[in-house]
């Protein structure tokens, strides 16, 4: 590679300080392009513009920096403060609703604008621009870089979340529930600690739904839901195991715990009432059966044919109870949901 003169060397410096002084001067105007280059109608501001442009004004002076000092191409690298700008607004911008496509759209129309306004205010006609130019589209390809990564690990995230939760009310799914009763199962033998399982479900749901309608059917779900997530503790899992039913999983809790904690819920419930959609003010009752790993069975499997054995009872004994299974299925041994 043939060795520039000091003249050389010293008219590049001069250059690149006028470069980073015309993207600095025009910060407002490229900034602007950049947010405006595809516009979408945002119907419900999830996300506030002005945090958008604050993250755009620092990418943009991060690039004025290298312009200026080829060393500050770090800032660039992953990790970099402006690296991790980029991912910032990639994030942002998803939460937009922006599709990767558009937004990687937005970066190229960045590009043609940066090196148009450079071409029409630079006053070096005859000078290489190689060095600056790959200032540049360093910069802007490790902008790229950064969008691309941040769309990636939250469209993988997301992706994670879809695949365990249930998309109506957010708990578990069933698939999850199945994992994770396993899990716990195998963790109460190792550690010889009690284990509790309640399923629960809405009382006449069929006819709730032939009386007010599908979509007041899943607010009452929804509803239900936030519920059961209000007297959970970090240990404890919510699931929606089929329809109108959910599980209940309870580490390291006895059946004479969870019965308490069941007896609250089906209390809560029956106060509770929530609109549906003619504005309506409704309400429901569930029906609640437990059991307990490993007093009431022997495995996965059986603890929830336990579970369901009792909320089957309390069904039969005339819905909005707390039922417990029992091994001797004695009437004795019955807890009745009305005293809980």
């Amino acid at each position: 590679m043939p060795l520039q003169s000091p003249g050389m060397v010293q008219c590049n410096k001069l250059m690149s300080n006028q470069i980073a002084e015309i993207v600095q001067q025009n910060i407002d105007y490229l900034a602007d392009k950049w947010l405006n280059a595809i516009k979408k109608p945002q119907e419900e501001k999830l996300v506030c513009e002005k945090e958008v442009i604050k993250v755009i004004y620092q990418i943009l002076n991060g690039m004025c920096l290298v312009l200026v000092d080829k060393e500050k191409q770090s800032l660039f690298k992953p990790h970099g403060a402006a690296f991790n700008k980029a991912k910032i607004l990639g994030e942002l911008r998803r939460a937009q609703g922006y599709e990767l496509e558009e937004v990687l759209g937005e970066y190229l129309i960045l590009r043609k604008e940066t090196w148009q306004l450079l071409r029409e205010r630079l006053q070096y006609k005859n000078i290489n621009v190689f060095e600056l130019e790959e200032r540049i589209n360093f910069c802007l390809t490790n902008i790229l870089k950064a969008t691309i990564e941040s769309f990636h690990h939250t469209h993988t995230k997301d992706l994670k979340e879809k695949a365990v939760t249930d998309p109506l009310t957010g708990l578990f799914n069933r698939r999850q529930f199945d994992k994770l009763i396993m899990q716990e199962v195998y963790r109460s033998v190792r550690y010889e600690r009690p284990l509790t399982l309640i399923l629960l479900d809405i009382d006449h749901f069929k006819d709730f739904n032939d009386e007010y309608g599908h979509p007041a059917g899943d607010v009452a779900l929804v509803h239900l839901a936030a519920i059961i997530r209000q007297f959970l503790r970090v240990s404890d899992a919510a699931a929606r195991y089929g329809g109108e039913e959910f599980a209940l999983i309870l580490p390291e809790t006895t059946q004479e715990q969870g019965f308490r904690v069941a007896g609250r819920i089906r209390r809560a419930v029956e106060r509770s009432q929530f609109y549906i959609q003619n504005k309506k003010k409704i309400g429901v009752t569930i029906s609640i059966g437990l059991a307990c790993f490993p007093n009431d069975c022997k495995d996965a499997k059986s603890l929830v044919q336990c579970s369901d054995e009792a909320l089957y009872k309390a069904k039969h004994l005339g819905r909005n109870r707390v039922v417990c299974y029992s091994r001797q299925n004695s009437a004795s041994r019955w807890f009745n949901g009305k005293r809980a």
